[in-house]
């Protein structure tokens, strides 16, 4: 008989401005799980996705024991760990048979420490797809897990881990298993990130060819693997065709980093009429003009840019690859062109001054761009920058709960500086970039019509919200 098997996403809405704000897609990980798993025979799969509170520990506790589960699996990210550990502990304590499996970025980074725990029986290192689809078939055989790619386990009281596993060709790949999520319209993109409704997010590439010291990509581990122009486009036709989506948000690291790829998929997109808004991550790097003016004739319409800092020296510390003028040339070529544009900047980087600080800012406010958004460098373990912390500032690892990239407290503080003024650099960066004529203008010039002047009001809303609170901090 097929094991009951429950994949779960739980993301916590804790008291962080930012996170009563950020607004959430379908976590895709956890549907192309389910989907290889019903590609091979294995139907009772459920999944269980959502934003909730740490005091709704009880219903989401609840839900999962409804399915009467053999397998629950969770995906954790260091800030929500010591939540789901919590949750393994509470289902082995009512159903001791389940088989806990432990996956995502936190275990990546701290496998031995993640495993630790006795509730949670095994977890799986990097991708999961083909590690938890031959860790059902072995019907949990203990003898083949040293046999099974990616598999973290327990042997004699220690914790054994398998060599990461890849999947190199993507397109062996079902389509994420969308049918087991809740509706569309229980989940909502944040306010300046969409135009049409339905939308929803999509994945076309995994891992990223750069080497950034803050993200775990930045080791190489996971090289840079494409599904083709005919897969996306056919998951986009799947997506409009069975859940009536208008408009999709590419989750790469960066869309643009096969020039070729990317514009044969917008040409099939304009080739076969598919009418869809569309955004994407960029590096500037990648950022032709030919490739833009295609990718805005295909319904792109917002880019977002990973910019990280407007000082050249912390951006080579963190080993960005990018150089301040071609994030200049790429923004007023974006522009021009009639893109929306995000901007992200990372306050309190390795290295960081008050004088870079104040670089950042000056440059943040001096581009071209609708919207910025700045983040306190967190560092993440399975990163470059966890692995050295230590040399460039004062940062707790034992508190994996403030490891949370939408936290609006220090969890690091570089050498030279204090939480008093990261805070206070912090502050002034978004109060100057929103409340700067020019980006007021830019953002009134582009109201089209109701639904944009609707979408304005309430981002403005929000964001009014967000300042008032960071001026009553100050």
């Amino acid at each position: 008989m097929s094991p009951n098997i429950v994949l779960c996403s739980a993301f916590i809405n804790n008291d962080y401005t930012f996170s009563k704000y950020y607004h959430k897609l379908p976590t895709l990980g956890i549907g192309y799980l389910a989907a290889v798993l019903e590609k091979n025979g294995y139907r009772n799969v459920s999944i269980i996705d959502r934003t909730l509170h740490v005091n709704e520990s009880d219903g989401l506790l609840a839900d999962i024991l409804k399915k009467n589960p053999d397998i629950v699996g969770f995906y954790s990210v260091s800030e929500n760990y010591k939540f789901v550990s919590e949750m393994f502990r509470r289902i082995k304590e009512a159903r001791p048979s389940v088989i806990t499996v432990l996956g995502g970025p936190h275990v990546y980074g701290m496998p031995e420490a993640a495993l630790k725990p006795d509730w949670i029986d095994l977890g799986v290192n990097g991708e999961g797809e083909l590690s938890l689809l031959k860790l059902v078939q072995s019907n949990f055989d203990r003898t083949l897990y040293p046999t099974i790619p990616g598999l973290i386990y327990k042997e004699d009281g220690q914790v054994k881990t398998n060599p990461i596993v890849l999947i190199h060709n993507l397109d062996e790949i079902p389509f994420p298993a969308r049918h087991l999520y809740p509706p569309l319209n229980r989940y909502m993109p944040s306010i300046i990130t969409y135009r049409r409704l339905p939308a929803t997010g999509m994945l076309t590439s995994r891992g990223c060819n750069s080497r950034c010291t803050f993200c775990h990509s930045g080791k190489g581990e996971f090289g840079l693997r494409f599904h083709s122009p005919e897969y996306v486009i056919e998951e986009i036709k799947h997506l409009q065709k069975d859940f009536g989506v208008r408009e999709f948000f590419v989750f790469d690291d960066t869309f643009v980093a096969n020039k070729a790829r990317a514009m044969k998929i917008c040409e099939e997109i304009i080739r076969n009429n598919l009418n869809i808004s569309w955004s994407c991550n960029a590096k500037v790097t990648y950022l032709s003009d030919d490739l833009l003016r295609l990718m805005r004739r295909s319904g792109c319409w917002l880019l977002q840019v990973g910019v990280e800092s407007g000082n050249q020296r912390i951006l080579n510390t963190m080993k960005k690859g990018i150089t301040l003028e071609q994030v200049e040339r790429a923004c007023k070529a974006a522009y021009n062109l009639g893109f929306h544009i995000k901007t992200f900047f990372i306050i309190g980087n390795a290295g960081e001054t008050v004088e870079t600080l104040d670089d950042t800012i000056r440059f943040m406010i001096s581009l071209p761009v609708h919207y910025s958004s700045v983040n306190l460098m967190t560092p993440l373990p399975g990163t470059e920058m966890w692995d050295s912390v230590e040399k460039y500032g004062a940062f707790d690892k034992e508190r994996i709960e403030a490891i949370n990239y939408l936290s609006d407290k220090p969890a690091f503080v570089p050498h030279g500086l204090t939480e008093e003024i990261l805070l206070k650099k912090f502050r002034e960066a978004y109060l100057r970039f929103y409340l700067s004529p020019s980006t007021v203008m830019r953002n009134l010039k582009v109201l089209k019509n109701f639904d944009d002047l609707r979408r304005f009001t309430k981002a403005s809303f929000l964001l009014s919200k967000l300042l008032i609170s960071k001026l009553k901090a100050a």
